[in-house]
Parts: C-alpha cells; structure tokens; sequence
C-alpha cells in the first residue's frame, strides 16, 4: 500500500488534471517525479490560496486577451491593406512581402497585430491576397492585401 499525498498541479498533467487543481497522488509519484519537475507543488493551505488566486488572475487575463482579440477582429474583417512594392517589368516583385510588412501598414492603421499571427501564400506579384489573421483560439479574421506598383 503507497502513501497518498496532496498536491497541487501547477500546470495541466494529462492523467490527473488540469493546472492549480488539487489532487492526490502515490507519495513516491510526487516527491520523485511531479515536484521535481515543476509540474506540481505539495499541498498547503497557503499554497492552495496563492495557487487559487494565480488562477483567477490567469482566468482574468484570459478573459481580457479574447476580449482584445474580438476588438481586433471587429476593426480588421474585410479591410484592405495597400503595400506599394518594387516590381519588375514581369510584374513579379523584387523579393516578397513578408508578414512583418503587413504587421507594420496595420500598425500605421492603429491595428496590432502580431506578424507569426498572420496566415497566406507567399506574395511573390502584384495583386489582391487574402490573410488570415489567428489572434486567438478560434478568433479568426480574413482581410485582403492589395499589392501595387511602387
């Protein structure tokens, strides 16, 4: 018969929940493989209370990022974003358009968005391109790049 002790998971553990959740686990389990490391920290009455109030923080701040992500979302869908760029005689373009390009001319239109945020084919010519823009889980925006002749 093992020892069962309480601990607190600091972050989510897929066979015993999820992160500041508190359970109990074979003694040798948690003293030789979930506190070291980091996944989880003995149980206290203390530890319980800061734990449960990091949680709320981090329900707090989730809260407001999916709020900053809709907003962000509102000012972007179906927008067009222009970028003028340097072209050959072909139409093709000297080099790409990369996503930090297209972070900074929605920057100039007050939108932040972040450039590993943004989602499309390589732009290798002039025209109308469609980008996603991921800003959170399952927040999705669609806008058009039009590139033009410089």
């Amino acid at each position: 018969m093992s020892k069962q002790i309480k601990v607190i998971l600091t972050q989510d553990v897929p066979s015993l929940g999820s992160a500041g959740q508190s359970v109990e686990v074979a003694a040798g389990y948690a003293r030789n493989f979930l506190v070291p490391s980091g996944q989880a920290q003995l149980w206290t009455a203390k530890a319980a209370e800061k734990e449960a109030a990091q949680f709320a923080k981090r329900d707090a701040e989730k809260v407001e990022n999916r709020q900053k992500a809709a907003a962000v979302k509102d000012m972007l869908d179906g927008i067009t974003v222009i970028i003028p760029a340097k072209v050959s005689g072909s139409g093709k373009l000297f080099g790409g358009i990369s996503p930090e390009a297209i972070a900074e001319k929605l920057k100039d239109k007050g939108i932040e968005v972040d450039p590993k945020a943004l989602h499309f084919e390589a732009i290798k010519q002039t025209g109308r391109y469609k980008v996603e823009a991921h800003l959170y889980p399952q927040i999705v925006s669609e806008f058009t790049v039009a590139v033009t002749e410089e």
